[in-house]
């Protein structure tokens, strides 16, 4: 007998059908192959799993979540960056140097820092606001761009002169 009449697995004669389709074995060893999910006849190529993506089109992937990632990132910091100022920024203290002063002049200075905020944003002051020592309404001075506001009596706080300049919200104390 020729050596394509015996099954390829087991060595048992195959039959005219089997001979006759070209197979190398026998229908229970093709039965227990197919079970296997192992092909009888057909050589397995090199498999490719579905997860194997070319390299060109991963690096491109990569690209785009990485810009992703990297956009993401930056606009968590441009949203977050007002927050970050917010917290580096120092109050302003309300004694600075070594004028040594009273509650009533503290509590002017504290006026002037309130009407020179009030005329950044708007342009005017509150001509109602007075100087706590005295009663007196603050004094404006200069244009509205170079305002000075000054406290009216500042010999009350015995002070030659207190006053603030809207534009750098610094009050001056001079003696």
């Amino acid at each position: 007998m020729p050596e394509n009449d015996r099954c390829a697995l087991c060595g048992h004669d195959l039959t005219d059908d089997e001979r006759t389709a070209g197979s190398h074995y026998c229908a229970e060893c093709a039965i227990e192959a197919a079970e296997r999910n192992l092909p009888p006849d057909v050589e397995t190529p090199a498999s490719s799993d579905a997860t194997d993506i070319d390299p060109a089109r991963r690096s491109k992937r990569l690209r785009i979540v990485l810009a992703v990632a990297l956009l993401v990132f930056g606009l968590a910091v441009v949203f977050a960056l007002p927050r970050f100022a917010a917290l580096a920024s120092i109050d302003r203290p309300l004694r600075e140097g070594v004028l040594d002063t009273d509650a009533q002049t503290d509590a002017c200075i504290e006026s002037l820092w309130a009407l020179a905020a009030q005329a950044q944003e708007t342009g005017k002051i509150d001509t109602a606001v007075t100087c706590p020592s005295s009663s007196a309404a603050y004094v404006t001075s200069g244009s509205p761009e170079d305002m000075v506001i000054s406290c009216p009596n500042p010999d009350t706080h015995g002070l030659d002169a207190l006053s603030i300049a809207v534009q750098d919200g610094v009050p001056r104390a001079e003696r």
